[in-house]
C-alpha cells in the first residue's frame, strides 16, 4: 500500500469528472473502509482503482458501491460515479469485509473528514454507515440543522463550516446493509437530502 500522499491522506478519494459541475451539487461519499481482500495493485491509487474495477464489470466482495449507485439511479448504477467524489474515511486497509477497525484505524476519521472537507468543499456529504456516523464522526464544531424523514426513514441533517464553505451532512445505513432491494427504501429520503439548501 502506498504511503501517504502530500495531503495526507493514504487513500486518495475517487473523484468523478463531473464532480464540480453536477446539476445537483458537489457531492461526497463517504464509507468506513476498504477491504485489502479486494485484488489490486498495493502501488496504485486504491479508491480510483476499486471504483474503476466496479465500473468496469469487475465483481467485488460486497455489494456496496452497486446498491449506493442504485439509490441515485435504479436503472443504471454506474451512472452517478461520474458526478460525485467518494473517499473511505478510515486510512488503513482492513483484512476483509468481516474485520473490525481498531482504535487506531478509528483515530484516522475526523482528520481525514477533515482534508475531504478542506479540500473537495463539497455542498453535500452523505455517509453510508451509521456506526461511522453515530458513533465516530464528530459534530462537535458542526450545527444540527434539522430531522427529516421519507419512506419511515429518517436522517439528522449538520451543518459544517469550514473556511465560509457550508457543507450539509447525513448518514444513513451502510449500503451492504441494504439487502435485497431494500436500498429502494432510503432513496425518497436521500432526494430529501439532496435537495435541501
Amino acid at each position: 500500500m502506498s504511503k501517504e500522499s502530500n495531503n495526507g491522506l493514504r487513500f486518495e478519494p475517487w473523484i468523478g469528472k463531473n464532480y464540480k459541475t453536477y446539476v445537483d451539487g458537489k457531492i461526497l461519499l463517504i464509507g468506513e473502509s476498504h477491504y485489502l481482500d479486494e485484488e489490486l495493485d498495493p502501488a496504485s491509487n486504491f479508491t480510483t482503482a476499486v471504483i474503476k474495477q466496479f465500473l468496469q464489470g469487475h465483481k467485488l466482495p460486497t455489494p456496496f458501491f452497486q446498491r449506493i449507485g442504485n439509490i441515485f439511479d435504479s436503472n443504471d448504477y454506474n451512472s452517478i460515479w461520474e458526478n460525485i467524489a467518494f473517499a473511505n474515511l478510515i486510512q488503513a486497509g482492513l483484512s476483509e469485509a468481516k474485520s473490525q477497525p481498531t482504535v487506531d484505524d478509528i483515530a484516522t476519521i475526523n482528520p481525514t473528514f477533515e482534508i475531504l472537507l478542506k479540500n473537495l468543499k463539497p455542498d453535500k456529504v452523505l455517509v453510508f454507515s451509521k456506526r461511522l456516523w453515530n458513533n465516530w464522526l464528530t459534530e462537535e464544531d458542526a450545527t444540527h440543522v434539522k430531522e427529516i424523514s421519507a419512506n419511515n426513514k429518517k436522517g439528522n441533517i449538520w451543518e459544517y463550516q469550514r473556511n465560509g464553505k457550508k457543507t450539509l451532512a447525513m448518514g444513513i445505513n451502510h449500503a451492504s446493509r441494504m439487502y435485497g432491494k431494500s436500498w429502494s427504501d432510503w432513496v425518497p429520503l436521500v432526494k430529501k437530502f439532496i435537495n435541501e439548501n
